[in-house]
């Protein structure tokens, strides 16, 4: 029942799905239409009302990934499961922080964070208390798995590439150690994504960096559904590097650069099993492109950061540089040093 000038008027609304739906969905409107006498609102309430449509709204706009969208989603699992049904404003803040305590400090982290969001908007639109929400908890100490840091030197990484060579990993390896994709980028690349760029004679073979894989193998993400929109790019590979990654290219029978076997492409998880631990994580490649374009290639910033997929700094660089493939990779032969030249190609 709905009050109204009228008077109190019946409202009705037919629902498919589960009795468990329909009730979150009653309660929903119910918050949505101000409905006298609607129980406090819980957290699946505000998630629902509030936390959904933003988060669509925000990766339409550009402003989430879809892997922030997927992260996201997978935080609330567990504040849905312990609170789903609980008033935003009835947690002790004792019963949250032991709630937090079995977990690891990351999932902690981001299923408060989570928590905290519904509760937000739940006192911007319903003017819902949440006193909890305010104290400082204490996030698990439990041991975390530090990874590798460090990165792999010119000489190191021409090694590397005679081990991996004839591997599902060649490519996404020439990719990422030689062209600065990240992981997930690079073993999502395809045939139909390499192009050759020829510069008064040096070659380079363009990279198309769109989408990325996932965990597991074939899980190819959506074009644009990147880390960030500039990450969408062109990167480049420059001379014998391109080269071999243009003859995967172009010997690959299923387009995948990082075909497992069955025609599909290798996921991150099968990706690390393959690379192995004693080495580098395969996620210091790219720092370590960075580091030796840098250091031993000669190439300055402005040349390297939208190679990167990154925005350039200041009002000139968010707004009105916008360099196509062959400026830049003008650029780059321009500014490689001489020695490097005569290496690379």
């Amino acid at each position: 029942m709905e009050a109204s000038p009228g008077g109190r008027r019946r409202r009705s609304k037919t629902f498919y799905g589960s009795r468990k739906g329909a009730e979150l969905e009653l309660a929903r409107l119910r918050v949505l239409n101000d409905v006298e006498g609607a129980p406090p609102v819980t957290f699946s309430v505000a998630w629902a009302t509030w936390v959904e449509p933003w988060i669509e709204k925000s990766v339409a706009a550009g402003k989430l990934s879809r892997n922030t969208e997927r992260m996201y989603r997978s935080s609330w699992k567990p504040c849905e499961e312990r609170w789903g049904g609980t008033a935003v404003g009835a947690p002790k803040p004792m019963e949250v922080q032991a709630w937090l305590d079995p977990m690891s400090k990351e999932q902690a982290r981001s299923a408060l964070r989570m928590m905290r969001k519904a509760a937000g908007f739940a006192a911007k639109y319903a003017g819902a208390e949440a006193q909890w929400a305010g104290v400082d908890y204490d996030l698990p100490t439990g041991a975390v798995r530090a990874r590798k840091s460090g990165t792999y030197t010119w000489d190191e990484a021409d090694a590397l590439w005679l081990e991996v060579r004839g591997t599902p990993l060649e490519g996404a390896f020439l990719a990422s150690m030689f062209g600065g994709l990240r992981v997930g980028e690079a073993l999502a690349v395809s045939a139909p994504r390499l192009a050759r760029v020829e510069v008064r004679g040096f070659r380079f073979c363009a990279v198309g960096v769109a989408c990325q894989m996932e965990r597991g193998d074939g899980e190819v993400t959506g074009d644009g559904e990147l880390k960030n929109p500039q990450s969408v790019r062109t990167a480049l590979v420059p001379g014998r590097y391109g080269d071999a990654l243009l003859a995967l290219g172009g010997a690959s029978g299923s387009g995948w650069l990082s075909d497992r076997g069955e025609g599909i492409p290798m996921g991150r998880s099968a990706a690390g099993a393959m690379w192995g631990k004693e080495r580098l994580p395969m996620q210091n490649l790219r720092p370590s492109w960075r580091t030796m374009a840098a250091y031993d290639w000669g190439l300055p910033d402005h040349v390297l950061e939208p190679l990167m997929g990154h925005k350039m700094q200041g009002v000139t660089g968010k707004h009105y540089l916008r360099p196509d493939t062959a400026q830049i990779a003008e650029l780059f032969l321009n500014s490689l040093d001489e020695k490097a030249r005569l290496r690379i190609f």
